[in-house]
């Protein structure tokens, strides 16, 4: 008998039948590929301003996904820590886990947006110092965004994280759908809007609403 015949023949041998195994499958599948989407919508929305706004979205976006990476680092490793006490039916230890987990993510993030923040021009200048002075003043712009979102962007992967250990996928699917329903429908209004303001104010405020409302979903839900 293969593994993966043992895996799905049913409950009487295995842990998972093939219905429980869709039932992982698909709500994580589907929070895959939105999460994926966002980042493919936000270059949509700015490619209205013009290829600089594109070029800028482009240069942070590579910063940010080093960045969501270590997020996504401690949110994987408190969820199977957090599955493992749920699993061994010690709550406690799983609740610490959870609070040790969100504690760090935003101790993390918010040294990670404070260097940015800080120090965003010189990194923006030894990365890409030899882009143009209106896409490298728009990924400042960008990146400042950013850098202030990380907190949300950090505590919404660690609760999704949480919440998968719990059993609980479609919350976290839900989760990701909102964020997704809050990028479009909060983002390209206000981008649509103030579209015809002057270089300044696309500058500060075309960038922004785009990166910021990506992030909202974990209050939506």
């Amino acid at each position: 008998m293969s593994k993966i015949d043992y895996i799905t023949k049913g409950r009487d041998n295995t842990l998972y039948t093939k219905k429980d195994l869709l039932r992982l499958f698909f709500p994580a599948l589907t929070e895959q590929f939105l999460s994926t989407a966002i980042g493919v919508v936000n270059t949509m929305m700015v490619s209205g301003l013009g290829a600089f706004a594109v070029s800028a979205v482009g240069i942070v976006d590579s910063i940010n996904f080093v960045v969501m990476n270590l997020f996504v680092a401690v949110s994987t490793g408190a969820t199977v820590t957090i599955a493992q006490h749920l699993g061994a039916s010690n709550r406690k230890d799983a609740s610490k886990t959870a609070a040790q987990a969100i504690t760090a993510v935003l101790l993390m993030s918010t040294i990670a947006g404070l260097g940015l923040y800080i120090f965003g021009n010189q990194i923006i200048n030894f990365l890409f110092g030899d882009a143009e002075n209106s896409v490298k003043l728009a990924a400042r712009t960008y990146m400042i965004c950013s850098a202030i979102s990380y907190p949300i962007l950090g505590f919404f992967d660690v609760c999704t994280g949480i919440l998968r250990a719990s059993n609980n996928f479609r919350a976290s699917m839900f989760a990701v759908v909102a964020s997704n329903l809050v990028n479009f429908f909060g983002g390209s209004p206000v981008d649509f809007c103030i579209s015809f303001r002057s270089t300044w104010s696309r500058n500060w405020l075309d960038l922004c609403p785009t990166n910021w409302s990506n992030h909202c979903g974990i209050f939506v839900i």
